[in-house]
């Protein structure tokens, strides 16, 4: 009677578990709960490495000769500036970024957080986010979140087609009645080995075999309902316990191609119970990444020609174009040897940054000439040089007052010391 009625409570324990879930995927799709996917706020974008550590003051020079004390600060609950120590990131409401391209790669950099009423034991969460560029459109590798339950599910599955692998013979041999053969093989007739095999080895065993191999596949489909994904994921987490929120970063780094001005991330998802999926995940608002590039501060119009004449220097404008490209190497090797202010952009773009400081000590002083220097003696720790610099070419060209905010290196100095323009 005891054991007559283990399959009934077990059955129960099922209904009162299915019962459960559906109570809460009807509570999911009443309150239309989906992912969130955010930005990171960084208080120091980006954290550059520089040969020398950032100071908590400095002193720097206007463009009108007057000296001008600029502190680290932020501001605090009533919109005061105070000094602060460097916080730690947190999740910011805004949808959009401004990111640099840097070595012909982007860096798109966001959180995936997992609310505690998406998670469960028995369930599968798989997260698919997306990305899109001009009018393409690119799957990224999805992240998934198990629960120990389901998981244990997959791998009894797994145990169960191993046993039935094993129980496939790879050897004929082994449906061979040996003790006949030897008896046959005794008695030197004129039948050749091989035949003598052939008519001592169970046909029926070894047909039941070959069934066994030929449905393999069809085996592995019936047991493993939910395979186990170790390739093209970027995350697969076990959960053990429902406590709270989850949270992934996600960096997904991407190749800058020369028309690049945007980049766009949704996040969509599904959740799985065994084999079925039981919830479609709405896909999120967009996060938009703008992306700026030092290519933008190439002088595309210069005409540089050959010595003594009026013909146009070919090599120049394949460097030119070249830069404009994003071919960086290509670009240097060509424009090193003119050491002006095209060269100096290209060697930026590798962080060739001291030559490039010295290739624009030779260029005519110019706006565009005095923000690239600011982004090379960022790069290199230099903040007072460097917001020198970049105060100068706003106060000279305007626009340069909004590029700030694009080039991470000049952005990271604004934010640093509230430089306000």
């Amino acid at each position: 009677m005891r054991k007559a009625a283990i399959p009934y409570v077990a059955a129960a324990i099922l209904a009162v578990a299915a019962c459960g879930t559906g109570k809460k995927i009807s509570g999911l799709k009443k309150d239309v709960i989906a992912p969130a996917i955010a930005l990171v706020e960084e208080n120091e974008v980006p954290v550059l490495e520089v040969d020398q550590a950032r100071h908590e003051s400095i002193t720097v020079e206007d463009p009108y000769g007057k000296q001008v004390i600029l502190m680290r600060a932020v501001k605090d609950e009533n919109g005061e500036m105070t000094a602060t120590d460097v916080l730690d990131a947190a999740v910011v409401t805004a949808r959009f970024r401004n990111v640099a391209e840097r070595h012909g790669m982007v860096n798109l950099s966001f959180q995936i957080t997992v609310p505690e009423r998406l998670q469960d034991k028995t369930w599968q969460v798989r997260f698919y986010p997306e990305l899109f560029t001009g009018k393409d459109s690119t799957a990224l590798d999805p992240v998934i979140i198990t629960g120990d339950l389901y998981r244990a599910a997959q791998l009894r599955g797994y145990d169960r087609y191993n046993r039935y692998l094993a129980a496939i013979a790879a050897d004929s041999l082994r449906f061979l009645n040996e003790r006949l053969l030897r008896i046959f093989l005794e008695r030197k007739t004129s039948l050749s080995e091989e035949t003598a095999i052939a008519h001592y080895t169970d046909s029926a065993l070894v047909r039941r075999n070959m069934a066994k191999l030929s449905r393999r596949d069809q085996m592995f489909r019936r047991w493993v309902k939910s395979p186990i994904v170790t390739e093209g994921l970027r995350l697969d987490s076990v959960i053990t316990d429902v406590n709270g929120d989850i949270v992934y970063h996600y960096v997904q780094t991407i190749l800058a191609e020369r028309d690049l001005k945007k980049a766009e991330i949704a996040l969509e998802g599904e959740i799985y119970r065994e084999d079925k999926m039981i919830y479609d995940i709405p896909r999120s608002e967009p996060l938009t990444f703008y992306v700026s590039t030092l290519t933008s501060l190439c002088d595309a119009g210069r005409v540089c020609y050959n010595a003594d004449s009026t013909q146009v220097d070919t090599v120049y404008r394949r460097g030119v174009l070249a830069l404009l490209e994003k071919d960086y190497k290509t670009a240097v090797s060509l424009l090193k040897p003119y050491r002006d202010y095209n060269s100096a952009v290209a060697l930026s773009a590798l962080d060739y940054n001291a030559t490039a400081l010295d290739v624009l000590r030779g260029c005519a002083e110019e706006p565009k000439v005095d923000y690239l220097r600011a982004i090379l003696h960022a790069r290199r720790g230099e903040d007072r040089e460097a917001v020198e610099c970049y105060m100068r070419a706003c106060a000279s060209e305007r626009s340069f007052v909004h590029r700030g905010n694009l080039d991470p290196e000049i952005a990271g100095l604004i934010k640093l010391y509230h430089l306000e323009l």
